[in-house]
C-alpha cells in the first residue's frame, strides 16, 4: 500500500518538477534577452553622447583658434571701421555657439545612460518574489 502511494506520488511529482524547471529556464532565457536589449539601448545612448560631446569639443577648439586670430588682428589692425579681425570674431562667436549647443546636447544624452539594466533587475526581483510566495 505504501509502495503504491510512493509510486503514484513520484509519478505525479515528476511532471510538476519538470514543468517548474522548464518554466525557470524559459524565464531565465527571457531575462537574458531583456538584458541584452537594455544593454544595446544604453550602448546606443552612450554612442550618441560621445558623438555630441566630441563635436562640441571640436567646435570649441575651432572657436578658440578663431578667437585667437581675432585678438591678433585686433591688436595689429585696430581701426574704427570693422577690420578683418571683426570678421574673425564673428566666426569665432558663431563657432562658440555651435560648440555650446553640441556639448549641451551630448551631456544631456550622457545623463540618460543607466549603468544597470533596470527593467531586467525589476523583472528578476518580481520573479524571486513570486517564487517566494509560491514556496
Amino acid at each position: 500500500m505504501m509502495e503504491d502511494f510512493r509510486r503514484e506520488f513520484e509519478s505525479t511529482m515528476s511532471p510538476l518538477l519538470r514543468g517548474i524547471v522548464d518554466d525557470t529556464q524559459k524565464l531565465l532565457r527571457q531575462e537574458i534577452a531583456l538584458a541584452r536589449v537594455e544593454v544595446t539601448e544604453d550602448a546606443m545612448r552612450a554612442r550618441d553622447a560621445v558623438v555630441g560631446i566630441s563635436l562640441g569639443a571640436m567646435m570649441g577648439y575651432l572657436a578658440f583658434i578663431f578667437g585667437c586670430f581675432a585678438v591678433v588682428y585686433l591688436l595689429v589692425a585696430y581701426q574704427p571701421k570693422l577690420p578683418v579681425w571683426g570678421a574673425y570674431a564673428i566666426v569665432a562667436g558663431a563657432l562658440a555657439l555651435v560648440s555650446w549647443i553640441c556639448t549641451a546636447r551630448g551631456i544631456r544624452k550622457a545623463r540618460e545612460i543607466r549603468g544597470v539594466p533596470q527593467q531586467t533587475m525589476d523583472s528578476i526581483q518580481q520573479g524571486f518574489q513570486w517564487m517566494q510566495r509560491r514556496a
